[in-house]
């Protein structure tokens, strides 16, 4: 590993998760929208929730349509530890 790898704080236990969308925003935890072993979740307009992370550090996250069938997916990674909705309702950024 190299000093700037060494250098970083661990993972926090929780990824954030921020809905800049005005309305209610259908999102799903798992890898496969429509699957049996995630979590669908309705984010709140303009509201912050916090999700756990997987053994290995990672999350899955997708935004669903009104027919639970994925529009938007991000991976967040070991060393990421915020996840934006945009104002759109329609777009993931994770860092």
């Amino acid at each position: 590993m190299d000093q700037e790898t060494l250098n970083r704080p661990p993972p926090s236990k929780a990824v954030e998760v921020k809905n800049l969308c005005a309305t209610g925003v259908p999102v799903y935890i798992g890898d496969v929208p429509n699957g049996t072993t995630g979590d669908h979740v309705v984010l709140r307009g303009g509201g912050t929730s916090h999700f756990p992370r997987e053994a290995d550090g990672s999350l899955t996250l997708w935004i669903e349509d009104e027919r639970g069938y994925g529009l938007a997916k991000v991976h967040v990674t070991r060393r990421m530890a915020h996840v934006e909705i945009g104002v759109s309702c329609k777009t993931l950024h994770a860092e």
